[in-house]
């Protein structure tokens, strides 16, 4: 006899029965045997229970299938399958379900939330099928998540359409199990049947055999590459990449791997498997797949700039910077980086601002975009002048900030040009410069580069004492008398000059100048050349023969002495003016002392003396 199995809509007819709340008091019985030998398998009416409010209580549904009849009941009591086949347990309650077949069928065991032809005890909410198969018939139940067919030998059983078929006691029936599609044959239960080989059952009752059928799994493999993190979930669950990041999938399963990037990275995009772009990746199971996803580094922007009025360099590590000339450098998210600032000859580095602190070393981790300062500030030196010499005068600079006299040093920045210029007062003249690389002239340009000491040298002014000026006149004076008058030196200096006014070319003079002693020449102070100075027609001057001669203010007597007789610029006094003289001839030796002088008035002659 052949029937179609159709346990799996009983099943699914029963579930819906409890959700409507249907209720059938009146059972259906086992249908009987058609006159072409079918039987048409019949499900019992469900009768619900009517759960109380305070789950979580648990449900057991039963129903029966397989083309035989019994009963189910339960232990404890709730169900009686026939009449009641779903009821509602308390939590933790064990139920135990028992089978009893009717006269002319055969209990062949559970499917569902229970297997095989034993007790069946469940704890938690369970749909089970009890199937009773009439007396010497063979049922053959398909399980498993793949596809496939039963046949038997001798004929009668092509399962997937006809499951069960009734033999003659004893006979020896081969099932041979073929998967279809893309599944394969897991394995016998059931009627002493295991392994994957033919079943063989000899009919000496009603029996079940179950067949089991996979769907053929295949890896799907995710690889992460790149120089950032991340992780890959999927859904159906099963990768999670970093920790799982290969799982088996059924063929036929569409499995959607999600990238999600770590702080500091991005996903970059998806290769392998037809998968590519930043959005999800979805794979069609069918055979072995692999998907790479990219994570790269975030990159931020490390920004130096370069403050203050001096000059430097900043380097980094990791290269990239040497500012100066390359002042930006992005880097991957997580590096550090270190940050070096060297001054330039004539500057000091003063520190760091911004994502750096003080004057130590700078380390920057990139975590989003940094910037730093560092500031170079220009040295700073002290150019001190000095004033020298027996004139006065002044020195300024410029830019400002000398002014010699009152303020004769200053500071400048390195590489400054300071331009000092020396003006002498009064009768002082410039002397020149020492040191700063300055020499006579009064102005000199001096380039800042440490400290620098210059010296201005003035000389003091010189003044004649005596009648340097031409008094228009002509007095004779005769050779080998040694003549002169008196004249006052009104402030101490050092005799620098003899000078006279000559009417006649040729003759030779020689000059002693004495201090006063009473009115008269006493002790000698300073002479010219003992050969004598040839004069020239007008006004000369000529050095006496030691220099550095001091004098103190107050009179001297200035005495000429000619080898020839010479007439020199003078004029006649009538009085006013006394007139000392001595015969001395002229190569003899200056008198260190005077004597007894001879006196006259009424002339005077342009003899003097020059002071400094």
């Amino acid at each position: 006899m052949a029937m179609t199995l159709r346990f799996a809509c009983a099943m699914l007819a029963a579930a819906a029965l409890v959700a409507c709340g249907e209720v059938s008091t009146n059972p259906i019985d086992a249908p009987p045997v058609s006159t072409d030998g079918a039987v048409d398998a019949s499900v019992d009416a469900m009768v619900p229970i009517d759960a109380p409010v305070d789950a979580p209580n648990f449900n057991v549904t039963v129903t029966k299938a397989g083309g035989g009849d019994g009963t189910i009941t339960s232990a404890p009591a709730g169900i009686d399958c026939g009449a009641i086949c779903t009821a509602a347990f308390s939590p933790g309650t064990t139920v135990t379900l028992t089978a009893a077949p009717t006269v002319g069928s055969t209990f062949v065991g559970w499917t569902g939330a229970c297997t095989g032809a034993g007790a069946c005890a469940v704890t938690g909410d369970a749909m089970i099928t009890a199937q009773f198969a009439p007396n010497n018939s063979l049922l053959v139940v398909l399980a498993g998540t793949g596809t496939g067919q039963v046949v038997s030998t001798p004929a009668g059983i092509d399962c997937g359409v006809d499951c069960m078929e009734a033999y003659a006691p004893g006979t020896m029936v081969t099932l041979l199990a073929v998967a279809t599609g893309d599944s394969h044959f897991t394995g016998w239960s059931g009627g002493g049947c295991a392994g994957t080989g033919t079943c063989v059952v000899t009919l000496t009752a009603a029996a079940m055999v179950t067949a089991t059928f996979d769907l053929n799994t295949y890896p799907l493999t995710v690889t992460r590459a790149g120089t950032g993190t991340g992780t890959v979930t999927s859904a159906p669950a099963g990768v999670t990449c970093g920790a799982d990041c290969s799982e088996n999938y059924n063929s036929g399963t569409t499995v959607t791997l999600t990238a999600v990037a770590a702080n500091g990275s991005t996903f970059s995009g998806w290769s392998g498997a037809g998968c590519a772009g930043i959005g999800t990746c979805t794979v069609l199971m069918t055979a072995a797949r692999a998907v790479t996803a990219t994570f790269a580094l975030s990159q931020f922007p490390l920004t130096v700039t370069r403050a203050g009025n001096g000059v430097g360099t900043v380097t980094s590590s990791p290269a990239g910077i040497s500012c100066g000339a390359d002042c930006s450098e992005n880097y991957n998210f997580g590096t550090v980086v270190a940050l070096t600032a060297t001054a330039n000859s004539g500057s000091t580095f003063a520190g760091w601002s911004g994502a750096c602190t003080g004057a130590g070393a700078c380390s920057v981790t990139i975590g989003a975009a940094a910037s730093v300062t560092a500031t170079f500030t220009l040295n700073r030196y002290t150019l001190t002048t000095t004033r020298a010499g027996t004139g006065s005068g002044t020195v300024t600079s410029s830019p400002a900030g000398i002014n010699c006299g009152a303020t004769c040093s200053a500071m400048y920045d390195f590489g400054t040009v300071v331009t000092l210029t020396a003006a002498p007062t009064g009768t002082s003249t410039f002397g020149g410069y020492t040191g700063g690389g300055c020499g006579a002239g009064a102005v000199c340009n001096i380039t800042i580069t440490a400290n620098t000491a210059v010296t201005a040298t003035f000389n003091g002014g010189s003044y004649t004492a005596g009648n340097a000026t031409d008094l228009g006149g002509s007095q004779n004076i005769s050779a080998n008398f040694l003549l002169g008058s008196r004249l006052t030196v009104p402030t101490a200096g050092t005799l620098t000059k003899f000078g006279i006014i000559s009417r006649d070319a040729g003759p030779r003079v020689r000059f002693g100048l004495y201090t006063n002693v009473g009115g008269a020449p006493g002790a000698l102070v300073a002479q010219s050349a003992v050969g004598g100075t040839t004069l020239v027609v007008g006004s000369q001057e000529f050095n006496p023969t030691v220099a550095g001669v001091t004098l103190a203010a107050g009179d001297y007597w200035l005495m000429g002495l000619f080898d020839v007789g010479t007439n020199v610029g003078g004029e006649a006094m009538p009085s006013g003016v006394v007139i000392d003289y001595v015969s001395l001839p002229f190569t003899g030796t200056m008198p260190s002392t005077f004597g007894m002088p001879t006196s006259y008035t009424g002339s005077r002659f342009n003899y003097w003396i020059r002071v400094q």
